[in-house]
């Protein structure tokens, strides 16, 4: 599990498989991007792609995040979470 200031994640190189919980705190926001980069050489899914855009709006890196919501949306067009990732985005701006 890799843990970031204001959220717990785990990535793991099986597909499908990032928890994402908003709730912990504790390793620096990049230690987990390095992590999810990690996990997308293993196998790329649009959940990763997701949790990575998630933690780049964490790490206030917007392009970056918005990047990574499409990249999953081009994996999985009925991805929920990178539709909701993506007007988290817009509401910000």
């Amino acid at each position: 599990m890799i843990k970031t200031r204001s959220s717990a994640i785990a990535a793991s190189t099986r597909p499908g498989t990032i928890v994402f919980n908003p709730c912990s705190t504790n390793v620096p926001i990049w230690e987990a991007i390095a992590a999810f980069k990690i996990a997308l050489w293993s196998a790329e899914t649009a959940e990763v792609h997701v949790a990575l855009g998630e933690a780049y709006r964490e790490a206030k890196d917007p392009d970056a995040a918005r990047a990574e919501a499409q990249r999953a949306l081009a994996l999985d067009p009925a991805s929920a979470d990178a539709k909701a990732l993506l007007k988290r985005l817009d509401s910000r701006e």
